[in-house]
């Protein structure tokens, strides 16, 4: 359960940071703000004619749209962080009124006692911004109460073996034992459940920190890709692949392709696309086609310009060429057979022949009336 406790502990400092990125990307984009209205305001007040007035009106709605995604960015905010004092407002509530009906302890007593000085959370108000301090001490006082309980249950337990060697005495204490256990048992699980309890917001709120962080990284890259203010542009770059990292963590899968190829037109001047490995080729178009038909002898190929790029086409389309005219008679050869196999079937009206030669075998039959002829004129001859 000490374990816990310090994790508890450890797991808070992490969302801190969170919170502190945050505000750090905040700054950064009212200065971003602050630079694009002063920019606008000295447009306005060098060109007063109406004309030029009504050609500024797109760079007005620029920055309009960029204080309204600012505003909403704000509010989200404000309701997450008024959602953590919330959270822990209401369970320090329940575990003092837990701790002050079941724990008799004076010493856990005056520790409640001098730390109660909270300001009360309304319901009613979700966006109301309560001061990060009071979160803080909130959070360390639950952990404070919860170590303080932890080693009174650690007496208890003692002292339930000290009793459990009275009852093998001979002591008639078994019930009392028995009860004692019970209590202590009561009292670790509940222990437990708190802890529970700040493990679950720890892990809630940390997520919600850092989408949020995402999200305002996401927009600051997308006001830097717009508008190229003062500044290193190598970092801009470094952040905005910080981003789409982040991205590719939170949407895996094939459904999500296509929303991360828009982030990454939106942010960056590249159209990567991902290959088969899960790497990206920072190749657009016909580059990206070219890439593709590259990788399958070359899994990892990399070219500083377009004119390598070109050459290395002009030379895979000269290599391959060789392959294709060398294969085409070889293709044609067994198309040609074909009629050869077909010879045999002419050959079968020949085997019809024999049967014409039928009616010549007749032939001998014609001459045997004769032979009768010749016989009867002979025995007409000898009557005679």
């Amino acid at each position: 359960m000490e374990e816990r406790l310090n994790a508890l502990k450890t797991d808070f400092i992490s969302i801190i940071e969170l919170k502190e990125s945050n505000l750090q990307i905040f700054q950064t984009l009212n200065s971003r703000i602050s630079i694009i209205k002063q920019h606008y305001s000295d447009f306005i007040r060098s060109y007063k004619d109406t004309l030029f007035v009504f050609t500024l009106d797109s760079f007005h709605f620029q920055g309009k749209l960029i204080d309204i995604e600012y505003e909403e960015m704000t509010r989200i905010y404000y309701g997450i962080m008024n959602k953590m004092y919330c959270e822990y407002y209401k369970l320090y509530k329940i575990v003092v009124e837990y701790v002050n009906e079941n724990i008799k302890d004076d010493k856990i007593q005056n520790l409640i006692q001098a730390n109660n000085q909270y300001p009360v959370y309304k319901d009613l108000e979700p966006y109301k911004q309560y001061d990060f301090h009071f979160t803080k001490e909130l959070h360390e006082t639950i952990i404070v109460i919860l170590t303080a309980v932890n080693g009174f249950l650690l007496n208890k337990e003692h002292d339930l073996k000290v009793y459990q060697d009275k009852r093998q005495i001979g002591f008639n204490i078994d019930n009392f034992v028995n009860t004692l256990n019970f209590n202590n048992l009561m009292i670790r699980e509940k222990v437990q459940l708190f802890i529970t309890y700040i493990e679950f917001f720890h892990k809630m709120h940390s997520k919600y920190l850092s989408r949020f962080t995402t999200k305002m990284q996401l927009m600051l890259s997308q006001i830097n890709y717009d508008i190229k203010f003062d500044g290193n542009i190598q970092n801009q770059n470094s952040a905005n692949k910080k981003v789409l990292k982040t991205l590719k963590k939170n949407f895996q899968g094939e459904n999500h392709r296509e929303l991360l190829s828009d982030v990454r037109h939106m942010i960056t001047d590249e159209d990567t696309e991902t290959n088969t490995d899960g790497n990206e080729t920072p190749y657009s178009g016909e580059k990206t086609a070219i890439y593709h038909f590259i990788s399958t002898d070359n899994p990892s190929p990399t070219f500083e310009s377009d004119e390598e790029t070109d050459i290395k086409l002009i030379e895979l389309n000269i290599s391959n060429r060789e392959p294709i005219t060398k294969e085409e008679p070889q293709e044609e050869e067994p198309q040609k057979e074909e009629p050869q196999k077909e010879e045999p079937q002419k050959e079968e009206p020949q085997k019809e022949e024999p049967q014409k030669e039928e009616p010549q075998k007749e032939e001998p039959q014609k001459e045997e009336p004769q032979e009768e002829l010749t016989q009867i004129n002979i025995s007409e001859l000898d009557l005679l």
